[in-house]
């Protein structure tokens, strides 16, 4: 099943394990409803280097949080050097869910290779490429990344 083609606007700031953007949570007024604290599948510790250096993705709950695997990756142009350009989504997520901007964040690439190391292989493919889940595994989606 491909999921939405939302596009996501957050900002990027990566850590080497899982990735807590302060800056947007240290904006707010007291008056504002603070974020839930997520319950990770994996605990910091948990993470092993296994594809450091490449930047920032985003990904899904139902990966980080409900611990589901990739079902749908694609890669879109990076918005800077710490960006990778990858988006990871369990592959059942609807539109109504990525609306939501706390159902999803920026991870460490190497955070969610942990998640789900069959994403490993793929992620030196070129912006543009996209990833299904099939009966296999990981396989090439013809219809390629959602367009810009």
């Amino acid at each position: 099943m491909r999921t939405s083609s939302a596009k996501f606007s957050l900002c990027l700031t990566v850590g080497t394990a899982l990735a807590i953007c302060t800056a947007c949570t240290s904006a707010k007024s007291e008056s504002e409803p603070q974020p839930m604290q997520k319950q990770f599948k994996l605990a910091a510790e948990q993470i092993r280097p296994l594809a450091l250096g490449r930047g920032g993705a985003i990904a899904s709950d139902r990966i980080t949080v409900d611990g589901r695997a990739v079902g749908y990756m694609y890669r879109l142009k990076s918005h800077d050097q710490q960006d990778s350009g990858w988006a990871f989504l369990a592959g059942d997520e609807s539109d109504e869910y990525m609306a939501n901007p706390g159902k999803h964040a920026i991870y460490d690439v190497n955070t969610i290779a942990n998640y789900d190391p069959e994403i490993i292989p793929l992620l030196d493919a070129p912006v543009g490429s996209a990833f299904i889940r099939e009966k296999n595994g990981l396989v090439r989606d013809p219809l390629g990344a959602p367009s810009d």
